[in-house]
């Protein structure tokens, strides 16, 4: 009898590694306003640090150079809360969009302002960052943020 698992079991770990190494060799992505990110989402997860636990991204970006992982740093609470609601699937397409820093309709202090779009979503992926930072559920199982953005921050078809 044999085990199916095993079977092609190096060609999986050789990927891993590579995918493991690409992450540990990852740049972290500082924009300036405008930047925009396009790539695939490899995964994240909640980094512990001295302001307290930062939800993180890892991006595969594919470009005329070659491929390059940049880690995307959720810790503004803009970012953090388009994470949690979007919750992008790894191995699906994401872009990520600096606008700069804008103030309020109302008065306040200015905020860094990002707009997220994903290819698909994968909650359960992300239930801990919803927990984290006590992002609700709505009746449809989907979180729930306030919509911050002008209708002239969206993306436009990133895919």
């Amino acid at each position: 009898m044999t085990n199916d698992w095993l079977d092609g079991v190096e060609d999986r770990l050789i990927k891993v590694e590579e995918e493991q190494s690409g992450i540990e060799n990852a740049e972290s992505w500082d924009p300036e306003p405008g930047d925009i990110l396009k790539g695939t989402v490899i995964g994240g997860k909640i980094i512990p640090t001295k302001y307290g636990p930062a939800p993180i991204i890892n991006i595969l970006k594919d470009g005329e150079e070659g491929s390059q992982v940049f880690t995307v740093w959720c810790s503004r609470s803009i970012l953090r809360g388009r994470l949690a609601e979007l919750a992008p699937k790894p191995g699906k397409g994401i872009s990520v969009k600096y606008v700069g820093l804008k103030q309020p309709k109302k008065d306040g202090n200015a905020f860094h302002m990002y707009v997220m779009d994903v290819e698909e979503s994968d909650h359960e992926y992300w239930r801990d960052v919803q927990q984290a930072y006590h992002i609700r559920e709505t009746d449809s199982g989907a979180p729930s943020s306030a919509n911050l953005m002008d209708d002239s921050d969206e993306l436009t078809d990133p895919f």
